[in-house]
Order: structure tokens, then sequence, then C-alpha cells
């Protein structure tokens, strides 16, 4: 018996939003062609070709891409947005 099935459908679709929860760390870079909210840790560069939130436990240390951001918790590393980026009064951002 398979844990993961490999007859899903995997195409990208726009309307599903990645989350990487509180708790959770990824050590390595992280890139997403769509929506993508991160309560965890990243340790490694953000890239986000849509809507990037990073909710008030969050932590990335490392650089940040995205198309739209909202930053609510902690940023060591630079910030580039190409459209909006909302800065909450919990961010940190220092880079």
């Amino acid at each position: 018996m398979a844990i993961f099935k490999s007859d899903k459908n995997t195409s990208f679709n726009p309307q599903e939003i990645n989350i990487l929860n509180a708790g959770t760390t990824l050590s390595g870079n992280l890139s997403s062609e769509g929506d993508i909210r991160i309560d965890g840790q990243v340790k490694g560069n953000v890239t986000v070709k849509a809507k990037l939130v990073l909710g008030p436990s969050s932590r990335v240390e490392g650089n940040v891409v995205a198309t739209n951001c909202d930053v609510s918790g902690t940023v060591l590393g630079n910030v580039q947005v190409a459209e909006i980026l909302a800065i909450k009064s919990s961010a940190s951002i220092t880079g």
C-alpha cells in the first residue's frame, strides 16, 4: 500500500494556497508559482510569483522576492516586492 498516490493530477492550480505551518523548519531555498503562507521557519531564500504572507510566528533567514507580500513576522535578509508590500506592526526586517 502506497502512502502517496501517483495517479493524482499534479498540474499547477493558482487557486490553491501553500502553507508552511508553525513548528515547521525548512532548510533550503523555497519557490512557489502560487500564493504561500509561512508561519514556520525558512533558512534560505523565498521566491514567490504571487502573494507571500509571513505570519506573526514566521522567521525567514534569507532574501525574499515576491509579487505581493504581507509581513507580520521576522525577515533576516533583503525584501524585494514588485507590487504591494504590507509591513504589520509585529514585523521585523533586518536586511
